[in-house]
């Protein structure tokens, strides 16, 4: 049988659509608590838009140190990592762009009409502070950003959120079958009953077909028409400061969502070349 919960969180629809062959009601319900209090613990956790969250008192915090929970020292060195394989093309700094395009409290309805825009962005760029000199204390974990930076999981985080939430929901019943959508990235947990499942790959304007996961993959998409307004949107190249438009959709196929999120907004801000700094992963794309 199937069974469904859906929240919106994150500025989306996530879906949550389990299948067994019969379930107790009481497990059903643990199931859908689970899968709404995680999510709902990661956005509060790491949301910069709430300034007691864990992240906003780090991005307060810049130039100075920071004792982090382990979860977030794992994010944010996750974010380095990303940033130093990439040469800097990945960016969880670029809030300040982001804000001068207007994506201040949410993002919805940047504000388009500043006739300065092109030389507010020029004038940042010159003076922007570095995230690689982000220092880390791993004996005592602790994290210093530079001053002035501020950082954002918006690359990865509803990724991450979606892996936290699979591993929680496979550990309560062995025979779950399960499947998590957040506005359209994607992870699957397989059963013996249900071992294959069939996903709709959307672009802006069509519909591609369908692609198959099975096990535990994953499938994440980026695309400036998600969020866009005008010509302006979220995915924002860090070297010329501009919303980057390579591509009007990328996919990306892996075994978890997380890199599946991240690597997907990498592809589609500076092409499949960029691959080549991570070769221990197995990422399956496509460009569209």
């Amino acid at each position: 049988m199937e069974y469904s919960r859906s929240i919106k969180l994150m500025g989306t629809d996530i879906i949550l659509k389990i299948f067994i062959d019969s379930i107790p009601t009481v497990t059903k319900n643990e199931i859908f608590i689970t899968f709404e209090n995680e999510f709902k613990r990661i956005v509060k956790k790491f949301t910069r838009f709430d300034n007691n969250s864990e992240l906003s008192l780090l991005n307060l915090n810049n130039g100075r140190w920071f004792e982090a929970s382990e979860e977030l020292f794992f994010l944010v060195k996750y974010s380095y990592n990303l940033h130093k394989k990439t040469n800097g093309l990945f960016d969880p700094s670029v809030i300040d762009l982001l804000e001068l395009y207007g994506y201040v409290n949410h993002f919805r309805d940047p504000k388009i009409d500043q006739e300065n825009i092109v030389e507010l962005i020029k004038k940042r760029l010159k003076s922007r502070p570095k995230f690689l000199d982000t220092e880390f204390d791993e004996v005592n974990r602790k994290i210093k950003l530079p001053k002035d930076c501020r950082i954002e999981f918006g690359a990865f985080g509803k990724g991450y959120a979606i892996d936290c939430v699979h591993d929680k929901l496979k550990n309560i019943d062995e025979n779950l079958a399960f499947l998590i959508n957040a506005g359209g990235d994607i992870r699957v947990h397989s059963s013996n009953e249900k071992t294959t499942w069939e996903i709709s790959l959307m672009t802006s304007n069509k519909n591609l077909g369908f692609i198959k996961l099975q096990k535990n993959e994953a499938i994440c998409a980026s695309g400036g028409w998600i969020k866009k307004i005008g010509r302006i949107h979220h995915l924002i190249n860090p070297y010329s400061g501009d919303p980057q438009n390579l591509y009007d959709t990328v996919f990306c196929k892996t075994d978890n969502a997380m890199d599946a999120d991240a690597w997907s907004s990498i592809i589609f801000l500076g092409g499949s070349k960029y691959l080549a700094y991570d070769r221990d992963n197995h990422i399956e794309y496509w460009t569209i």
